[in-house]
């Protein structure tokens, strides 16, 4: 009585970059940001708190993480047979390859940033995905 399988819910990238006006829709268009081989934080807008984004790297892999803007990527910590832990230690996205994350809250009234540093120079897209 069934096809013999279970269905799964399948959820498909949420991007729409025009509102019916033609103007940019703030809460679902794509967001670029600078990568260098030097560390860089940027404030995360509010309306991705909390949401699913894919990710697109250019240029190099990323090294980064969310978190204050005190916060700094160091993408030279060297791996260790019992291994390494260190607050600078962030997750990598290798470079032309799509990532999915999910963008944390801040704390109770502080802001969010995306803390990054890349192994070459170029560039990171994020755009919304669904919830």
């Amino acid at each position: 009585m069934g096809l013999g399988y279970q269905a799964v819910n399948v959820k498909a990238p949420e991007l729409r970059a025009r509102d019916a006006q033609g103007q940019a829709s703030v809460n679902s268009s794509p967001i670029l940001y600078t990568m260098d081989t030097t560390h860089k934080a940027t404030e995360v807008p509010e309306e991705l708190w909390g949401r699913y984004v894919t990710g697109y790297v250019v240029g190099g892999d990323c090294y980064y993480f969310f978190a204050d803007s005190a916060a700094e990527v160091d993408r030279t910590i060297a791996a260790t047979d019992n291994g390494t832990r260190n607050l600078k230690l962030g997750g990598i996205a290798a470079a032309s390859q799509r990532f999915q994350e999910r963008i944390p809250f801040p704390p109770q009234g502080g802001k969010l940033y995306f803390c990054r540093e890349g192994s070459a120079a170029g560039t990171v897209l994020f755009w919304p995905s669904s919830d």
